[in-house]
């Protein structure tokens, strides 16, 4: 997908440019700017993004809190949510829960080494938090499976890798978006309007939720603090 196809299909939704014309330099740059911008709006939602990312990353052994990111201590794409994780030794997976923050801080001796059975996720930036109830007691491998944002343009005429069904939307959308500063306000109609709203529907319905299943496992098996146990 290239982000030139689609700003030069919201100026001509937008009659600004007319069929078969070029936009300027000015509005190539403009409209990638504002391209993204829509992107990077669309990752803030779970329900666009189209399908969950499963990794397995090296634990060392004494973690207690660890970065995640493209300059963490776990090099990757910063996740913008936690999906599921389990912890893996010896070929055997160890199911871990995701807790809040405040139940994180009812923890009282982080220090305390062992196999950590509970995460809670802050979405730092630019690499986010991952903190471990208990100190690592040996190396483990985190296996995760979690929400990225969705890639923005790098520039113009690179591609980028996003199912097909977005390109409508994005190019429905980025008009809308566009239009007031464009001084075309005025041309986006009741039908450009609807397709925006539609195309991003069908975006939203067709988002992957594969880890539906493992979510309700996990929610099965959490641990009670007073009780200390499953």
């Amino acid at each position: 997908m290239i982000a030139n196809t689609i700003i030069k299909a919201a100026l001509r939704r937008l009659l600004v440019i007319q069929g078969g014309k070029e936009p300027s330099a000015q509005q190539y740059a403009d409209g990638l700017e504002v391209l993204n911008d829509l992107v990077n709006s669309w990752s803030a939602n779970s329900s666009l993004i189209y399908e969950d990312v499963r990794e397995e990353l090296n634990i060392p052994q004494g973690s207690q809190t660890l970065t995640i990111g493209p300059t963490g201590d776990l090099v990757t794409a910063r996740p913008t949510e936690l999906r599921v994780a389990s912890l893996k030794l010896n070929n055997i997976e160890y199911p871990t829960d995701l807790i809040d923050e405040k139940e994180y801080q009812r923890f009282a001796n982080k220090t305390s080494t062992g196999l950590p059975r509970r995460i809670y996720y802050r979405e730092t930036f630019p690499n986010g938090t991952i903190y471990f109830e208990r100190t690592t007691d040996q190396a483990y491998t985190l296996i995760l499976t979690s929400m990225k944002e969705l890639s923005t343009f790098p520039d113009g005429t690179t591609s980028i890798s996003l199912p097909a069904y977005y390109e409508r939307a994005l190019k429905a959308n980025l008009a809308i978006e566009w239009a007031d500063e464009l001084g075309a306000g005025n041309r986006v109609t009741p039908t450009m309007a609807k397709s925006a709203s539609e195309s991003k529907a069908e975006v939203i319905g067709k988002a992957l939720d594969i880890v539906e299943s493992q979510v309700i496992i996990t929610q099965r098996h959490r641990y009670s603090i007073e009780a200390d146990s499953y």
